[in-house]
């Protein structure tokens, strides 16, 4: 059992680049593996937590509850009346199997791993087969491991509606945002958990004051959340979520640049 209750298939940024926990190892040790599979790194629970006090550790995404359960609202995918595109569901195919079994997320890697798989998809009457750097849009920009909801994987263009949801929720979105980044210990799933509780109290709140008029506040899914946190982050978001040392980091860069000592 993790004493942290850290999650597996998490993705962290370490001091050596992007990794995913992968594995819990005997006397407290993870097993974290790069994201193009090239390297592993080893520690303990005492180090992981080292590396978080000092900045030099982030935990990306994460899309299971403490339990270890998928999200409840990761359950059910929103697809419009029409049902979902060949490529929305080829996207998700893909991203699948990817998530199943990880290849490298170069383009030859990437290119070999939709080879590997385009039997299967034909087999399930999918027809469009993504490039290698659609697959790798797909995998990195929609959804995140394990949590992959079919309407995220729809080509928004041109489909986007402007202003769709009321502006009390709006604000509520910008609250949860704001959230989020107010302390080092929330991740995005604490975030949604607490913006559908605040959506659901102001729903109670007013059937009892306006009965009958009252016209429920509608609950965001959580790609939408993730989207925005993701949007809002800077080095003044960071900043307020970890300390000035590490948003300055993120963002410029830890090394000096190449400065020309003669011509």
């Amino acid at each position: 059992m993790l004493k942290n209750k850290y999650v597996l298939h998490e993705e962290w940024d370490l001091p050596e680049g992007r990794f995913v926990l992968t594995k819990q190892l005997t006397d407290d040790r993870l097993l974290f593996k790069s994201v193009d599979l090239s390297a592993d790194e080893i520690l303990t629970e005492e180090e992981l937590e080292r590396l978080l006090a000092f900045g030099e550790a982030r935990r990306i995404r994460r899309s299971l509850d403490r339990r270890g359960q998928a999200n409840r609202y990761d359950r059910v995918d929103e697809v419009g009346p029409d049902g979902a595109s060949d490529e929305a569901r080829s996207r998700r195919f893909y991203c699948r199997k990817f998530d199943e079994l990880p290849s490298s997320l170069g383009e030859k890697g990437l290119r070999e791993f939709i080879d590997m798989h385009s039997s299967e998809a034909k087999r399930r009457g999918i027809e469009w087969v993504p490039s290698a750097s659609a697959l790798y849009r797909a995998v990195t920009e929609r959804g995140v491991m394990n949590n992959r909801p079919l309407k995220v994987m729809e080509s928004l263009s041109g489909k986007v509606k402007r202003n769709r949801w009321p502006a009390a929720v709006t604000e509520m979105l910008e609250r949860a945002v704001g959230w989020f980044y107010s302390l080092r210990t929330r991740d995005k799933g604490d975030a949604y958990a607490w913006l559908r509780a605040f959506i659901k109290r102001a729903n109670r709140l007013g059937r009892v004051r306006y009965e009958g008029t009252w016209r429920d506040l509608p609950i965001p899914s959580y790609e939408t959340l993730r989207t925005r946190i993701n949007a809002a982050e800077n080095e003044e978001t960071l900043a307020a979520k970890f300390n000035a040392t590490v948003a300055r980091r993120s963002r410029r860069g830890v090394r000096p640049t190449i400065q020309a000592k003669a011509i």
